[in-house]
C-alpha cells in the first residue's frame, strides 16, 4: 500500500494512494489570483507537465476543487485537463463556481455532499458545507 502526500504550493497537494492520484485545489500556473496574488511558494512542477501527468494516468487521476476562488481553481490550468477527468466539487446552492468549471470544458464533474460518499479507486470523498459560516466554502 503506497501512500504519499506531495505538496505543490499554497493549498495544492497531489495525494498518491496505490497508483491513484487526487490533485487538490490546483494553482500551478503563474496566473494571478484576485488580480494581485501570486502563488507562494511557486509550484515546483511545471503546469504543462502536471497536466500531462493527469491526462495520461488512465483514469486513475482526479481533481478536487474545494471552492471557486482563483487560488483554488486555476482556469488556465484546468483548460489543459482532458474533459473526462473526474472532477469532484461540493454541491453548493449557488451554481456560479460549478458553471466556472463547466466553462473550462470539464464535463465529468461529480458533486459532493455529506450524505453521499463518492468512491474513486481507494478514496472515499465527501464534502461538508457549514452553512452557518459560509455557503460557498467546504471541507
Amino acid at each position: 500500500m503506497n501512500k504519499k502526500f506531495h505538496f505543490l504550493n499554497h493549498t495544492s497537494f497531489l495525494i498518491e494512494y496505490d497508483s491513484y492520484y487526487l490533485l487538490l485545489d490546483p494553482w500551478p500556473t503563474e496566473s494571478l489570483s484576485f488580480d494581485s496574488w501570486k502563488t507562494h511558494p511557486p509550484c515546483f512542477i511545471d503546469s504543462n507537465i502536471l497536466a500531462s501527468f493527469v491526462n495520461s494516468s488512465d483514469d486513475k487521476s482526479g481533481i478536487i476543487i474545494s471552492h471557486g476562488h482563483d487560488d483554488h481553481c486555476d482556469d488556465s490550468f484546468l483548460k489543459k485537463i482532458k474533459p473526462t477527468t473526474p472532477t469532484f466539487f461540493p454541491d453548493y446552492r449557488s451554481k456560479g463556481s460549478l458553471n466556472r468549471l463547466k466553462a473550462n470544458n470539464l464535463n465529468n464533474i461529480l458533486l459532493l455532499n455529506s450524505l453521499k460518499k463518492r468512491k474513486f479507486g481507494p478514496f472515499e470523498i465527501y464534502s461538508f458545507i457549514i452553512s452557518q459560516h459560509s455557503e460557498d466554502d467546504a471541507v
